[in-house]
Parts: C-alpha cells; sequence; structure tokens
C-alpha cells in the first residue's frame, strides 16, 4: 500500500511574488513524487485558495507552530511534513524520507538542503546517508521537518513560541521525549534563497518581536542561551 504524507503550509500571500513561492512549493511537492500520496494543507493569512491544496484560513494572533498544529489536525496521513512557504522538492522526497524513517525507526527526520549546508558550513554532503542528531539548521531543519503522526497525537508543536525559534522548541521536545531525528541526505528539498522571503516583508518593530523576542522566551522555558540572549 502507498505511503500517505501531509504536507501543512503556514503561508501570508501579501503579494504575487509570495503567492507564487506558495503555489511552486505544493506543486513540487505533489509532482516531484511518485510513489507516496501527498496531501497538502495551506494555513493562509490572506483570503486567498491555492490550486491542488486544501486552503484554511489562519486565526488569531500569529504563530507558527498553532498554525502548523491546525494545519495536521486536517490531515489523516500516518506522515506530516511541517514547511514554510519557499521550498522546492526534489524527486521522491517524501518516499526516500519515509523509507529511512521505517529503516532506521524514528519518528522524525528532515530532508536535505544543499545551499543552507554549504552557507551553514555543516560539512555534511548530499548522499552520504543518514545523520542523527538534533542541532539546528544542521540536522533539524526549521522549515521542513516531518514526523510520524502518532508522534505529533503524542506531543503537538510547542505553541509557546510565536516565530523564530519555533525550529529549536521542536527539537528539545524530541530530546525531552527520547525521540531521535535523523537527517536523509538524499531525500532533497530546497529552500528558495535559503529563506526569509516573507520574513523580509515585516516592518523592524514588528520583526523583532517575532524574532529576537522569541529567543528569548524560548531560552526562558527550556533553560538555554540561544544567541546569548538570555532571558529577560
Amino acid at each position: 500500500k502507498m505511503k500517505s504524507i501531509d504536507v501543512v503550509i503556514v503561508s501570508d500571500s501579501k503579494n504575487d511574488y509570495l503567492r507564487s513561492l506558495t503555489q511552486q512549493t505544493i506543486d513540487t511537492a505533489i509532482n516531484n513524487e511518485r510513489s507516496a500520496e501527498v496531501n497538502v494543507i495551506v494555513v493562509e493569512f490572506r483570503d486567498y485558495v491555492f490550486f491542488n491544496a486544501e486552503t484554511i484560513r489562519q486565526e488569531g494572533e500569529f504563530c507558527y507552530n498553532k498554525f502548523l498544529n491546525k494545519g495536521a489536525s486536517l490531515g489523516k496521513s500516518e506522515y506530516i511534513a511541517f514547511c514554510n512557504n519557499d521550498l522546492i522538492f526534489g524527486n521522491n522526497w517524501a518516499s526516500i524520507l519515509i523509507s529511512e524513517m521505517e529503516e532506521n525507526n524514528v519518528s522524525s527526520a528532515c530532508p536535505y538542503c544543499p545551499e543552507s549546508n554549504y552557507m551553514n558550513k555543516t560539512g555534511i554532503e548530499k548522499d552520504t546517508g543518514v545523520y542523527f542528531g538534533y542541532e539546528i539548521r544542521k540536522e533539524f531543519i526549521g522549515w521542513i521537518f516531518v514526523w510520524k503522526r502518532e508522534l505529533w497525537n503524542k506531543i503537538k508543536l510547542d505553541e509557546d513560541i510565536k516565530f523564530w525559534a519555533s525550529d529549536n522548541a521542536c527539537a528539545r521536545q524530541l530530546i525531552d521525549a527520547r525521540e531521535k531525528h535523523i537527517l536523509v541526505t538524499n531525500s532533497i528539498v530546497k529552500h528558495v534563497w535559503n529563506g526569509s522571503n516573507t520574513l523580509n516583508t515585516v516592518p523592524p518593530q514588528d520583526r523583532d518581536e517575532l524574532m529576537h523576542k522569541q529567543v528569548k522566551i524560548f531560552n526562558k522555558l527550556y533553560k538555554e542561551n540561544y544567541f546569548g540572549l538570555g532571558e529577560e
């Protein structure tokens, strides 16, 4: 039986370029996968409906993980991909990821982005196997990570943090739940321009609220000192 995956995307189509980025994410997720069934759910801020996806509206204050949880709750697939809206999916990205998750008996995994690994100097090359770990932008990639639905049912995504450090919180949730995580280097998903396509359109005063303030909240909740920002 063919495996199925729900692809949940958070989107704010405030202009044509961002709208086209989201549609490209949807199209490549579906068209570049031959061996798994891909269902796309977009949680969109604007009054806009995408092709080949179920589009629902964001409600209430912006919270990245809350909107991902909302999208995930509408799906039924055994696997869930939690995604940004600025991705380009490579061939059979999902079936490769799922088979490595099953092979390694893990409930959490990320695909590989060549540009990001190069820019972040991770030293990890594509097609070099599977890497266990939780380091942000190395093994754990905030713009796309895949969980088994049974794991998501158990722990959900942390909604205390609105945007920045959302991925740190999810990685910490995995550690706290003693769940292993892998990076799969032969499942390729590219992050367009290495990301922040929507964030760059947010006014500077609002940006700090979504960025550094969230890191401080994360540090307080998880007793860390990420980015050297302390707590408050």
